[in-house]
């Protein structure tokens, strides 16, 4: 049975697959885990936020990169930190910090699917922001109602 596996984003993923032979007929399964093709639970929903977005209660940050960024567009009112600088962005003791985070102040965060706002809820929560959500992707934020600019 071959298994293969690699590490991405400090998570194993396995591809097992396996082989039945019987009267010249061949059946093939195949349980490729690709994880950071799945989107990530959300652990808020988006429209519990928007007005207090909306109001500046929230800050909400857009982690993808410039690239998706300039396909898409991004919610209204969002920080465009890619997630690659958010560590030095968020700690306000870096020289690169940005003065309108606060680890007193609520942050909500989307990317692409969830995956890597996951990522970075749990960064910031260890860095010491005191309320962090994970609102999902850019779509779950569009589906709930959120303004989007291009």
């Amino acid at each position: 049975m071959p298994i293969s596996a690699f590490i991405y984003s400090g998570c194993l993923y396995v591809d097992i697959a396996i082989r039945y032979h019987r009267a010249n007929a061949t059946i093939a399964w195949s349980n490729p885990m690709p994880g950071f093709l799945r989107p990530a639970p959300t652990t808020t929903l988006p429209e519990t936020l928007i007005d207090q977005i909306a109001a500046g209660a929230v800050t909400l940050i857009d982690i993808r990169d410039a690239a998706e960024l300039a396909r898409t567009g991004q919610a209204q009112g969002a920080l465009h930190i890619p997630m690659m600088r958010l560590p030095m962005v968020a700690d306000p003791r870096h020289p690169d910090h940005d003065a309108r985070l606060s680890p007193d102040k609520p942050v909500a965060l989307y990317c692409a699917t969830g995956a890597r706002s996951g990522m970075a809820a749990r960064l910031l929560r260890q860095m010491g922001y005191a309320e962090v959500h994970n609102i999902g992707g850019l779509d779950d934020w569009i589906a709930a109602g959120g303004p989007c600019t291009r």
